[in-house]
């Protein structure tokens, strides 16, 4: 029975040892097994109970027990506020994380069952500041309250691994340190620590950016317990992002961030940064961090919105060749790249419209009387532009189809598709027309006017248009035809451009 006694006493006592190191509670209890051999029974007893309730309600007394990661957050890296980039809402312009302006963000927070995440973004280079809070037991599942507080429950450390641009795999740490005590019942805090490396030297796009936090006893103790584990999206940027202008449109919009570390990921140039993320923009299949389509001059009659600048293309998901050519520089703008004279208006010489291909002629010859432009069609004056679609009192040309932005959905198979201007940019000598996923040849100085030779490729053919209704067409673009680029409006925000 003695030896019973002892052995239970041993047994309990060590399940509770294995967390931690012996405090003066438990020197106590031991005191109590090492005078139990000499007690009678009723008294051995008594010491068991009282040794098993030292055990138990030992946690109450400072017992370091293995916490419960709770929440993680981020702050800017020390002294860099300009490498901390707060995200704006798509639909709102209001930064995802209320509480940015803290110079932080609750990346990861677990309440119960339930676990919410919200995004964080960097400069590449930076050394970004990490902190978290621990809980122990059932109850608590917060940690406001005062930081730093005199009591603790061990130490705690994160590691992160990832592969790096190199397809080096790298593990960062962040240092162990103590929990300290917030003042609010059993939680502790992991006091902000710095990653011990800097954040990659590139453009990076984590959609689940992975923190193991660890727990020991002591900075001495040889093995280290799993607390919990943190994921949320993280976003680095090549450059410090260019300066919100809210009147042209721009902010820092969730979306400019997805987009750009996402399908730049791994870009160390600009350069790379702008060939990767037009490899993206070219296909046509382009949607928003919530995955909501983007499409080009969908709705086009009507009262359908259409959108001029990036800010109305990502709430109304529906734009002009302005807005697209605006998201698709603001892309690089959020990564801190922006050139003088990439904003191209282009129109066409002696014709009043051009016409986006694919428009084909119904049969030959045309009867316009017109051997320049041969085909004639009738507009129905009263509804020619409804439900999406030309309407025809005669028609000679019909129009196929666009190859327009969202087609790659099957939603977009009709853009509208007559003009007399189009927009388009200018990226490191390269002319990029995201609204329809093409690029064209350089732009040609002759004389005064600088012309558009490759434009040519996007257009079946041009018109003059006869009030009321007429239209006398010619296909294809004659040789002699030629767009030109048209300078800047001035009040139209495009001078940023």
């Amino acid at each position: 029975m003695q030896v019973f006694h002892n052995y239970c006493c041993w047994l309990i006592f060590r399940i509770n040892l294995r967390f931690t190191e012996c405090s003066n509670s438990e020197i106590f209890a031991l005191k109590l097994l090492q005078a139990n051999n000499s007690l009678n029974n009723k008294t051995r007893m008594i010491r068991i109970f009282l040794l098993l309730l030292v055990i138990q309600i030992y946690p109450e007394n400072g017992r370091a027990q293995v916490p419960e990661l709770i929440r993680v957050e981020f702050f800017n890296p020390k002294g860099e506020l300009n490498k901390w980039i707060s995200i704006k809402d798509d639909a709102t312009g209001l930064p995802v994380s209320p509480s940015f302006f803290e110079h932080k963000t609750t990346a990861w927070q677990k309440n119960g069952n339930t676990i919410t995440t919200l995004p964080v973004a960097y400069v590449s280079g930076s050394y970004p500041r990490i902190g978290a809070c621990f809980k122990v037991g059932s109850l608590a599942n917060t940690c406001s309250g005062p930081e730093g507080q005199v009591q603790s429950n061990g130490f705690a450390r994160g590691k992160m691994e990832f592969y790096t641009e190199s397809g080096t795999f790298l593990t960062v740490e962040l240092p162990a340190k103590e929990l300290k005590g917030t003042g609010v019942s059993e939680t502790y805090e992991y006091v902000p620590q710095p990653t011990s490396l800097a954040l990659f030297t590139c453009v990076q796009y984590y959609e689940k950016f992975k923190i193991t936090w660890e727990w020991a006893p002591s900075l001495s103790s040889t093995e280290w317990t799993i607390a919990g584990e943190s994921e949320h999206p993280l976003y680095v940027t090549l450059d410090v992002p260019k300066p919100e202008n809210p009147g042209a449109g721009y902010l820092h919009f969730h979306t400019l961030l997805y987009i750009g570390c996402k399908y730049g990921h791994g870009g160390k140039t600009n350069e790379e940064l702008v060939s990767m993320v037009w490899n993206f923009i070219k296909e046509k299949n382009v949607r928003t961090v919530k995955g909501d389509v983007l499409k080009y001059y969908y709705n086009w009659t009507g009262n359908s919105p259409q959108a001029y600048k990036t800010d109305e293309l990502l709430k109304f998901h529906d734009g002009r060749c302005q807005s697209w050519a605006k998201l698709f520089l603001d892309i690089f703008k959020m990564q801190g790249f922006q050139e003088e004279d990439n904003y191209i208006r282009a129109t066409l010489v002696n014709s009043d419209f051009f016409l986006i291909k694919e428009w084909s002629a119904t049969g030959a010859p045309g009867t316009s009387g017109n051997t320049e432009y041969p085909y004639e069609n009738l507009k129905k004056i009263s509804n020619f532009y409804q439900n999406n679609q030309y309407n025809w009192e005669k028609k000679e040309v019909d129009y196929l189809g666009g190859m327009a932005q969202g087609l790659e959905f099957n939603m977009n198979e009709f853009p509208l598709a007559n003009f007399n201007l189009h927009v388009f940019t200018n990226v490191l000598g390269t002319l990029y027309d995201p609204s329809y996923g093409n690029k064209y040849d350089q732009i040609v100085q002759f004389g005064s006017e600088r012309q558009l030779p490759g434009f040519k490729n996007a257009i079946s053919g041009s018109f003059l248009e006869f009030p009321p209704n007429k239209m006398h067409i010619k296909l294809p673009l004659s040789t002699w035809d030629y767009f030109i680029v048209v300078p800047n409006s001035q009040g139209q925000n495009e001078d940023d451009y």
